[in-house]
């Protein structure tokens, strides 16, 4: 009865784990999809399954990372269960970004180019060729694991793309370190006065008028030139349909042997007439007006929005949002220091931050505690919260990256969602490398079985760390010149 009583638990502790680890992965997968779908898809008409079904897997494979990231500390599955869970979730991502998406990606861009399927596969696979060998390639010039243990390990996959990944998240953690003291702290926000924003609106009023008229003139320049050349018209109108007048005639003064021939005079001694040099000339005015009126449009708005978080900043919310602000400023000059340090330095801290800064709080107060049973606890929130922020804001930012490549055309978001499939596997594999120097030590080990124990580690906290500095440094600067041109902007209308 003891012997048949164990195997029905261990019966029960193997359903019962299988049930969290392909439920989690369901859930993530349908909420992939429901991101996609509703989010990404929601002003394009072109949507495919097979994008849609890969998009998911990689969201929920990338997810699943994170989850078993805080599963290390949770007491809820085994040991066995997770090793399984991470083997089984980074192979299959790998063999996806590796492999799947890239061929996939390329068949699909080909394919859209009017190229036969047949041709369109052999095409996908030469470049998939292609890409292993500069993938593979790519590890001569950084540390890479030894290859004792064979090629095609995880170790060395993991290692290249840990290259990629954490370069980009160096790169947005750089911004962020600087965007944040800029965008909560109302330190940085300007006063504004309700007459400067009425200098601008009536800047824009005389822009809008003179804009109207000079379209005006020209319209009836075209009439003009409708009822008196309308030879020549039909030529212009031979361009590009929905094209300007003032690009056809370029096209065809484009046909000149050489750049001197453009000249009004040269013009005239060919033949065309004034009218059409006179509308050439205006259209470029209306052109130029048209970007000095945005210009000031986009200004009026960035001061309302001043104005506004002025306001708001006054409110109990907004003190409430200065303070945090002030303790994410803090943590990121830190963080700035100790990336700083480390470069000059060279060295590593290898300890577990969160137990370290705990230790130093409790013993500064005089406070006794059990700092590794208290540090576990707080390691669980301060991975939480890195989790929570790294899902959020990449999601975010997929959102907003989506909108500005594709424009709204059906035909480039198939290949943007790829594109940032591929980018979000490669963030998220990458967020383990730096995630894992957070955890105490007991929580590493079984990550860095998973992961290759020989994989350079310290080469990617210190490869982050100078990236993290540079980018830092640019966007301080870039501004830096934002601020100083907001107070010299004059935006004259003559």
């Amino acid at each position: 009865m003891a012997v048949m009583g164990g195997a029905m638990v261990r019966a029960g502790r193997v359903l019962f784990e299988g049930s969290v680890m392909l439920g989690s992965l369901a859930a993530l997968f349908a909420t992939g999809w429901w991101f996609l779908v509703a989010r990404l898809y929601k002003d394009y008409e072109e949507q495919f399954l097979a994008v849609e079904v890969l998009f998911a897997a990689v969201f929920a494979l990338s997810c699943n990372l994170l989850q078993l990231v805080l599963f290390e500390i949770l007491p809820v599955l085994g040991t066995s269960a997770r090793l399984w869970n991470w083997r089984f979730d980074l192979s299959l991502l790998l063999a996806l970004l590796i492999v799947v998406l890239p061929c996939y990606h390329s068949f699909l861009v080909l394919a859209n180019t009017g190229m036969r399927r047949e041709r369109a596969a052999a095409g996908a696979v030469v470049f998939l060729g292609v890409f292993l060998y500069l993938f593979w390639r790519m590890g001569i010039s950084f540390p890479m694991p030894t290859p004792d243990k064979g090629l095609f390990t995880v170790a060395q996959t993991v290692s290249r793309v840990g290259v990629i990944g954490v370069t980009l998240m160096a790169v947005l953690s750089g911004y962020g370190a600087v965007n944040l003291p800029y965008t909560y702290l109302s330190l940085f926000i300007r006063e504004i006065d309700e007459a400067e924003i009425g200098v601008l609106e009536r800047r824009l009023r005389h822009g809008m008028e003179m804009l109207v008229g000079k379209k005006k003139r020209a319209l009836l320049m075209r009439m003009q030139l409708d009822r008196t050349h309308p030879e020549l018209m039909r030529e212009l109108h031979g361009g590009p349909q929905g094209a300007s007048v003032f690009r056809r005639f370029v096209g065809l003064l484009m046909r000149a042997p050489r750049e001197e021939e453009r000249d009004e005079e040269t013009m005239r001694l060919k033949g065309y007439p004034p009218v059409l040099l006179d509308m050439h000339a205006t259209e470029a005015e209306i052109k130029a007006l048209e970007a000095l009126t945005r210009s000031l449009f986009l200004d009026i708005c960035n001061l309302r929005e001043e104005k506004a978080a002025m306001a708001y900043s006054r409110t109990w919310k907004g003190h409430v949002k200065n303070i945090f602000g002030y303790i994410g400023s803090a943590y990121c000059i830190a963080k700035m220091y100790t990336s700083t340090r480390t470069i000059i330095t060279k060295e590593v801290g290898m300890g577990d931050p969160v137990t370290r800064a705990l230790g130093f709080i409790l013993k500064f107060f005089h406070i006794s505690l059990n700092v590794p049973l208290v540090s576990q606890y707080v390691s669980l929130v301060f991975i939480g919260v890195l989790v929570t922020v790294s899902i959020r804001g990449f999601l975010t930012n997929l959102t907003k990256f989506l909108s500005a490549v594709s424009g709204g055309a059906s035909g480039a978001s198939s290949n943007a969602v790829l594109f940032l499939a591929e980018i979000m596997g490669t963030y998220f594999v990458s967020s383990i490398l730096l995630i894992r120097n957070s955890l105490a030590l007991q929580y590493r080990l079984l990550i860095t079985e998973v992961l290759g124990g020989d994989i350079q580690f310290n080469f990617f906290y210190r490869w982050f760390d100078a990236i993290f500095v540079a980018s830092s440094v640019i966007t301080i600067a870039v501004f830096a010149a934002q601020h100083t041109s907001k107070r010299t902007d004059k935006h004259p209308i003559d």
